[in-house]
């Protein structure tokens, strides 16, 4: 009974560490996408709470999937001075060079992308949109693809990878940010009544000198950019939209 049990305690060591195994080294070929793809049963995780590792000493660590990290849809706000590694093992297995986009998800302040098939791996070339990067894989080639990601200062930074075929990486960023949902359509209209308030009190001051009218169109002005720019930058990935949400928005501190 002793032998069976330390057999069937093996068997379940053996099967289990398999399967985490082969989870890890699956690889996502990038020419097999043509429109967006989620990474997500891809992606595995590992958190640097001093956000002082160098990229080798990461690469030592223990990653856990992503899916299994709870707080990926909104990160807590104590976890916004850390930094988030996210593995992914990518590979091109047509005959021609082919590029696609990552996109980790938002609001990251900075992403850097490495490729760890190489001995001393280094910062690569991400392209020119922010908060996307562009990776490149030549015929063939197989890697892991590490993500070093800084999260803005807000309440509501996510992590949902996704990887962004080249050529729909345009029609990708116009969808994503012309969809306006009924708070944003609102925000819209309400700053729009805002600012004919402004061009009222403007008004009324210019015909009667008095300093409230002033000063009432002095603070409905402030409310004007607070609701047209979260109804406006929102799901916008460009560095105003970053700097905004992290120290300007006042409505989420």
């Amino acid at each position: 009974m002793k032998h069976l049990t330390t057999l069937l305690i093996f068997c379940f060591s053996v099967i289990f560490c398999k399967a985490q195994a082969a989870q890890d080294s699956a690889s996502f070929d990038i020419s097999s996408v043509s429109g967006d793809s989620l990474l997500l049963s891809k992606s595995w995780l590992f958190i640097d709470s001093s956000s002082s590792l160098s990229i080798p000493e990461v690469l030592q660590k223990n990653f856990f999937p992503l899916k299994n990290f709870k707080e990926r849809r909104k990160i807590p706000a104590g976890m916004i001075p850390y930094a988030f590694f996210m593995r992914i093992r990518m590979c091109n297995n047509s005959a021609t060079q082919r590029s696609a986009y990552i996109y980790p998800g938002s609001y990251f302040k900075e992403i850097t992308m490495y490729k760890t098939n190489r001995p001393d791996p280094g910062p690569e070339d991400g392209g020119t949109i922010n908060g996307f990067q562009r990776l490149t894989l030549a015929p063939g080639e197989q890697c892991y693809v590490l993500l070093r990601l800084q999260p803005s200062k807000n309440d509501f930074n996510g992590m949902n990878p996704r990887l962004i075929s080249d050529n729909f990486i345009a029609d990708f960023i116009s969808y994503s940010v012309a969809y306006k949902s009924d708070i944003q359509i609102f925000g819209t209209v309400l700053s729009g009544v805002v600012l004919m308030m402004i061009l009222f009190m403007l008004a009324n001051f210019i015909l009667g000198p008095k300093p409230e009218f002033f000063y009432n169109a002095l603070y409905s002005l402030c409310m004007f950019f607070l609701i047209f720019f979260n109804s406006y930058l929102t799901r916008k990935t460009t560095v105003f939209a970053n700097f905004y949400f992290s120290y300007l928005d006042f409505s989420c501190w």
